[in-house]
């Protein structure tokens, strides 16, 4: 049986995680986006090295059989609270349980989170899927740009969370 772990990122990964990221995050053509592209430096060996050594967040690989397929970044918004961002799996493994398995070990290793959030485009009928899949509840819709809207998600994991 194949087997899905998570580690943080070491800065050899950051030309895998380049590749893989541009794939993934250009694909989302096939789900909405009106285009091909990412969040800033998605596509960057050198935003990758750069994001891996900053302590503000973990960025931490998927693995799939040892092999990188995927990432994701975790940061500590309060004790309680963590908010996910910049979710990507290689498009040749999507839709096989690679990112609900690696959903789950982040909760793991952060068993102190009772809240998590993150966004996503509102156009990404993929992670609109799954997000609300792992039970993430959306909250709000944000405009940054007169032309780009993110749907906001939370997870309680602790049903009498209340925000500090």
């Amino acid at each position: 049986m194949s087997k899905v772990s998570i580690a943080r990122a070491e800065l050899e990964d950051a030309e895998i995680l380049a590749d893989i990221s541009k794939r993934a995050f250009d694909s989302d053509v096939e789900v909405g986006a009106p285009s091909a592209g990412g969040p800033p430096g998605y596509d960057s060996v050198e935003h990758h090295r750069r994001v891996i050594q900053m302590t503000s967040f973990d960025y931490l690989k998927v693995l799939f059989d040892g092999k990188i397929v995927g990432a994701t970044s975790v940061q500590k918004i309060t004790d309680s609270h963590y908010e996910i961002f910049n979710v990507f799996i290689d498009p040749n493994y999507h839709r096989q349980g690679i990112g609900t398995q690696s959903f789950e070990l982040i909760k793991v290793k952060y068993p102190q989170a009772k809240k998590w959030t993150l966004d996503t485009p509102v156009w990404n009928t993929r992670t609109k899927a799954y997000y609300e899949q792992l039970g993430f509840r959306q909250y709000g819709i944000f405009r940054w740009v007169p032309t780009f809207e993110l749907r906001g998600y939370e997870l309680l994991l602790d049903p009498e969370y209340e925000d500090n």
